[in-house]
């Protein structure tokens, strides 16, 4: 973990600040009997683990999945899944080292993602990005 502590710490973002913020409103709107579901490979932003954690106590459903080989080398995405399990909100991983998908739904009124696929093999690593 100290050879992390080394490393310069990168926020890994596609989306501008209003697109965040669109994304943050719809989180905040959920009411009980909602269900919001995030599928992360790089799940470090705490604006957004602190908003689920505020949704979850409000009874509002919360599920998330990350990408187990993120979680276990990011000190950040770390702390970011202790909060949100000690909140009671259920974090799952997928052992695949292939999931590059970013999604975000909330009930039944708002959906954004992107899905970066790389194949295992990196002679044929080609890159697609599919906006949904």
């Amino acid at each position: 973990m100290e050879l992390l502590s080394q490393i310069p710490k990168t926020q890994f973002r596609k989306a501008d600040e209003a697109q965040e913020e669109r994304m943050l409103d719809h989180i905040r709107a959920a009411k009980p009997g909602d269900t919001i579901c995030i599928a992360e490979y790089a799940f470090t932003l705490h604006v957004f683990s602190d908003a689920l954690i505020e949704r979850k106590q409000a009874g509002v459903d919360v599920y998330v999945l990350v990408d187990l080989t993120w979680c276990r080398s990011h000190t950040q995405a770390l702390e970011v899944i202790e909060n949100l399990q000690a909140a009671g909100i259920e974090v799952k991983h997928l052992a695949s080292q292939c999931m590059h998908f970013k999604l975000v739904i909330v009930g039944h009124v708002y959906a954004a993602g992107v899905a970066q696929i790389y194949p295992l093999r990196p002679s044929t690593r080609t890159l697609t990005i599919s906006w949904r």
